[in-house]
């Protein structure tokens, strides 16, 4: 419950931000709908209502694309949007270790270079962000288990390659937040997000007497 946590305590700061900017804007919470019991959803859907938040369950990635598609024929396009979940190389893995999750980038709960550029920039906002908080949304395919002498070496290495954070910055246009390693979640369970992690992992390259995971930006906003 790591994810629905975090995306929580996400919610709530969204929540923070409406109240004191005076925005008019509604707060849609999409959860990927893999081996929650009945009582775990019932108990998300009545969360969402006490905190006037739209709950929707989503089947896989080819329903997700369609949801945030949706709001390009909206008036409320997306000014943010957090990403939860876990991640492999360029991965947004959502149903990792759950139930029939296939363990390939075919997966039909992955978003990666086989579907981003699926998603709409018409429904995203001119000032949007995007924050993943997924591990290695920043590493590019192929450096799982890679070595580099120093981070500056791994920093070029990236810059010449392409991620999914770039990938989802070329697909949206709006600017985003992605890991190169892994991301800690141990810091939701004091009411905080996600932090920056450590080395290691089969899906991680390795630096050089680097011990923490680097944060990202791809591009700007768009006005």
């Amino acid at each position: 419950m790591n994810f629905v946590e975090a995306s929580k305590i996400q919610i709530k700061d969204y929540i923070k931000q409406i109240k004191q900017n005076g925005y008019n804007e509604t707060l849609n919470w999409l959860v990927f709908d893999l081996d929650y019991n009945f009582e775990d959803k019932e108990n998300m859907k009545k969360w969402a209502k006490n905190n006037n938040v739209k709950l929707d369950f989503i089947a896989n990635s080819s329903d997700l694309i369609k949801k945030i598609n949706s709001y390009s024929q909206t008036s409320d396009l997306i000014t943010n949007l957090s990403v939860f979940s876990h991640g492999t190389a360029s991965n947004i893995a959502f149903g990792y270790e759950n139930t029939g999750y296939e363990y390939t980038l075919n997966d039909k709960t992955s978003i990666n270079h086989l579907n981003v550029y699926q998603l709409s920039k018409k429904s995203f906002a001119d000032n949007a962000m995007i924050h993943l908080y997924s591990c290695n949304s920043a590493t590019p395919r192929g450096f799982e288990g890679k070595y580099f002498q120093s981070r500056k070496a791994l920093i070029n290495a990236v810059d010449r390659g392409r991620s999914l954070a770039e990938d989802l910055h070329n697909a949206t246009g709006v600017p985003v937040w992605g890991t190169i390693r892994r991301t800690d979640y141990s810091p939701v369970v004091n009411g905080q997000l996600p932090k920056l992690g450590g080395m290691g992992g089969d899906n991680s390259p390795f630096v050089k007497g680097q011990t923490k995971a680097i944060y990202v930006r791809y591009g700007k906003k768009r006005n």
